[in-house]
């Protein structure tokens, strides 16, 4: 417990929040109370499990082997974790994530510039972006220090506020196991699970330079740092279902990437949720900023043909390539996302228990639970 009394702690966790915190975690609790309404609590069970433990375990998997991507990942063999290391950065740099977070901050701060369409937005988005990457090293301060309270402050007074807005439930007729399973398929989409693993070496490489350089020291206060971070975006991910729930006849047919401006608008007016969407806009760029930063050295680090570029020329390139996903519509990038999805997440959850269980026991036999899952994924059920 004398680790969540630190300062560091408080600090680390406050920016693994708001690293996490991109345009998923805001859009599918709000989703997933529309859809639920009266029965969200049961949606939140499944949302918690896969949106909270899923992030909490891919975080305690990979910092046992001090943020190491490729020691996580070499158990599967060099031509397996090399394709599961190239779709999960994929998936959580141009071609899903960094696009639906773009997208949800032009949705959050477009209503104030009606004349700015997407594509002007993109490129002057992408612009600040890869400006903000030369200040990464002030990454842990501008997250933990000002933008997650704000965040958060922000965030608060909507849930709060929209407490005592006059309920207006819809209809749902969904069972508890249904419910449950929408709640589940929510914290899926978020793909926190793959970006914990992805974001441990940050989380890592931060707490160490910080604190201290033993290593038992370091993953102690990364854990603690991490609980903290995950029990705040489980508050907020309640609040969010809840208040969702409550308007969920007000916001039944609004666009998937508007739902967070819809409620803040409900809650404060359309005069005071300004600061709410535009602190929303900085945490979806700053989201893009972090996956930016993590992909590219990843990228230099993999593919031999990189090693003679700079870095930051890699995150050009993954900065236009979001750019362009951008374009497509949040629904487009999902339904596209998912077939990948249903089978790289429940391969990257039995790997992340596997390589626990190796890390513990001396195991070395990791890659067989992973290939029965995956082969079981393409086994035709009737």
């Amino acid at each position: 417990m004398q680790y969540f009394r630190e300062k560091i702690t408080w600090f680390a966790g406050l920016a693994i929040f708001s690293m996490f915190f991109g345009a998923g975690n805001i859009i599918y609790p709000i989703q997933l109370g529309v859809n639920t309404s009266q029965q969200v609590f049961w949606g939140l069970v499944g949302l918690l499990i896969t949106a909270i433990g899923g992030p909490l375990l891919g975080l305690a998997g990979c910092l046992i082997y001090q943020g190491n991507i490729w020691n996580f990942f070499k158990k599967l063999g060099i031509f397996p974790a090399c394709i599961m290391i190239g779709m999960c950065i994929l998936l959580l740099g141009p071609l899903a994530v960094m696009p639906r977070c773009i997208l949800v901050s032009h949705a959050a701060i477009g209503q104030y510039f009606p004349t700015m369409s997407i594509n002007i937005y993109c490129v002057f988005s992408c612009i600040c972006i890869y400006i903000a990457i030369f200040f990464k090293h002030q990454l842990l301060n501008i997250l933990g220090g000002i933008l997650s309270p704000l965040l958060l402050l922000s965030l608060i007074t909507i849930i709060v506020g929209g407490l005592y807005l006059e309920p207006t439930f819809s209809t749902n007729d969904n069972s508890v196991s249904n419910t449950i399973l929408l709640g589940l398929a929510a914290g899926y989409d978020t793909m926190d699970l793959i970006a914990a693993i992805f974001f441990s070496s940050t989380i890592w490489s931060l707490l160490q330079t910080k604190k201290t350089n033993n290593i038992t020291t370091t993953l102690k206060y990364s854990i603690a740092a991490s609980v903290l971070g995950g029990g705040l975006l489980a508050l907020v991910y309640i609040g969010l279902a809840v208040i969702a729930a409550q308007q969920s006849s007000v916001l039944h047919g609004v666009p998937t990437e508007h739902l967070l401006t819809k409620i803040s608008s409900l809650v404060l007016g359309d005069k005071f949720s300004i600061v709410t969407n535009i602190t929303v806009t900085l945490a979806c760029l700053t989201t893009v900023m972090s996956l930016t930063v993590t992909m590219a050295h990843l990228l230099v680090l993999f593919i031999p043909r990189l090693k003679n570029y700079y870095y930051l020329n890699t995150a050009v390139i993954l900065l236009i390539t979001a750019l362009c996903s951008a374009n497509l519509s949040f629904a487009t990038i999902m339904h596209y996302l998912h077939p990948v999805l249903n089978i790289l997440y429940p391969a990257t959850i039995v790997l992340t228990c596997a390589n626990l269980l190796s890390y513990y026991t001396g195991w070395q036999k990791v890659y067989w639970p992973v290939w029965i899952v995956v082969l079981s994924l393409f086994y035709p059920t009737g």
